[in-house]
């Protein structure tokens, strides 16, 4: 039985299964496989492929009903580019995420530790689409004199942030970016790195605006892709560039089950500055220890929201 039948045959089986259920069902990998066959179906006219309650796309056999969809689309825009309201889950299911499954986003940082080490000079523009990895390489050359970018001596990237995120994070979360957990760093030079990616000094803000296209968020997207993976979190501030990169790319069309946003707000009392990032930080921190929860809050004492993107 080939494939494209073992999937057939299983979304008759259990109507409303997303591309990463079938893909642990089945056993057929990676997830982008999963994703090109099941589209390849609904071509075909084989089978169905709608938003489900939990605004992820479900696969459902034809002349099956599916009972948990949401109310159809209007038509203004093309299908798969028309935005779904976001729904918000509970902190409980993004700590119950499969990790090797999930690509994680998290922000650059101003303070840059100096130095020079031996770092990894493979980047993430070589493991996209040439045609991607071509747009992001002229972003970035167009980003050196704005961002002032110095190259004369290089360290990894999660080695070169040092500010209240990274801080709050902790060496063993930061470590672990580095070596098992998938993970992207969206950066005001560099657009998006991998987080052992080398790179140099330089003094710029994450701004969309600098990046065309969405560039960075395609890239975040086209990485996960990559590597197969079925759902991406960003930990990043709300109100930030970050996350409205993240919020720009419609994840369904990019084959993506989930993505979700957490980020955090400070409250009143000032100190928005340094009270979110290490909130974020320390969420990481705590997500990747397994120690994330409904129950959470920071040293700072705030708690998280999460929201599902579409």
């Amino acid at each position: 039985m080939s494939k494209t039948d073992v999937i057939l045959s299983l979304i008759r089986a259990v109507p409303g299964l997303t591309d990463s259920e079938i893909g642990r069902r089945s056993g057929i990998r990676p997830h982008q496989q999963v994703n090109q066959i099941c589209n390849r179906l609904a071509t075909q006219g084989k089978i169905m492929r709608e938003p489900g309650a939990a605004g992820s796309l479900v696969n459902l056999p034809i002349g099956i009903a599916n009972p948990v969809a949401l109310t159809p689309l209007p038509a203004t825009l093309p299908r798969r580019w028309q935005p779904r309201v976001a729904s918000h889950p509970s902190i409980a299911e993004i700590a119950a995420l499969d990790r090797a499954s999930t690509l994680l986003v998290i922000p650059c940082s101003g303070s840059k530790r100096s130095g020079h080490a031996p770092a990894d000079r493979r980047g993430i523009c070589d493991l996209l689409p040439a045609s991607l990895a071509a747009e992001l390489r002229r972003a970035r050359s167009a980003m050196r004199q704005p961002a002032q970018i110095d190259e004369t001596s290089l360290l990894p990237a999660v080695r070169r942030y040092c500010g209240t995120f990274y801080e709050a994070a902790g060496s063993e979360a930061l470590r672990a970016l580095s070596t098992k957990q998938p993970c992207l760093i969206l950066s005001g030079g560099y657009g998006a790195l991998l987080p052992t990616e080398a790179i140099g000094c330089y003094d710029a803000q994450f701004k969309p605006a600098r990046w065309p296209k969405n560039v960075v968020g395609r890239s975040v997207a086209a990485y996960a892709r990559h590597l197969g993976v079925a759902i991406v979190v960003g930990f990043l501030a709300a109100s930030t560039g970050y996350a409205k990169a993240i919020r720009s790319v419609c994840w369904s069309a990019e084959g993506i089950d989930c993505a979700f946003l957490v980020s955090a707000e400070a409250g009143p009392g000032g100190g928005a500055m340094r009270k979110v990032p290490a909130t974020l930080g320390e969420a990481l921190a705590a997500y990747l220890q397994e120690k994330l929860s409904t129950a959470w809050r920071s040293s700072h004492g705030l708690t998280l929201d999460a929201t599902r993107l579409a």
